[in-house]
């Protein structure tokens, strides 16, 4: 009985491994098999801003960041902020990996009827906001409100970046 138990447990830490490596702002969460999330937190599209995060350790996936619009309970999402906001992102060679600014609406979308995950991907270098990852990178990323807009306040946005799996 005390083997099959610790075969599983030996799985499971295997499984979780990735995400306990993972160093610097926000969290990684691993959410089923090959697929990751890091959260690097809540977003202030009411105001212009800026905001930078580090992290390293990631697993070797491609991620794509982007902002996660969630609507309260009985709302739906029906328009996108009129927000600009600029993604940059650098490695530790200060290699600049994206550096894209953008009206919201211009970006892609993934929603449901309560939230959307709002995000670029382009064919030339530089209009994506997708990082193939590499273990033992380090990276910066700076977010940055250039153009508010107030109208959807009562939303919750969160800086995240989606990894593995299908988005």
């Amino acid at each position: 009985m005390k083997a099959p138990a610790l075969a599983l447990a030996f799985v499971l830490l295997a499984c979780a491994a990735p995400a306990h490596a993972y160093e610097g702002d926000g969290t990684l969460t691993a959410k089923g098999q090959d697929r990751f999330e890091i959260d690097l937190g809540p977003i202030d599209l009411n105001a212009a801003g800026r905001r930078e995060y580090a992290f390293k350790d990631l697993p070797e996936r491609e991620f794509t960041f982007g902002l996660r619009l969630t609507a309260p309970a009985g709302e739906r999402l029906r328009h996108l902020p009129n927000a600009t906001v600029r993604l940059r992102l650098l490695n530790e060679s200060e290699d600049i990996l994206f550096d894209t600014t953008e009206e919201l609406p211009n970006w892609l979308r993934a929603e449901s009827s309560r939230e959307w995950f709002l995000y670029l991907r382009g064919m030339a270098q530089g209009e994506s906001t997708a990082l193939p990852a590499r273990r033992t990178g380090s990276y910066r990323l700076l977010f940055e409100t250039v153009r508010a807009d107030s109208t959807l306040s009562k939303f919750s946005v969160r800086l995240i970046a989606v990894g593995g799996g299908v988005k």
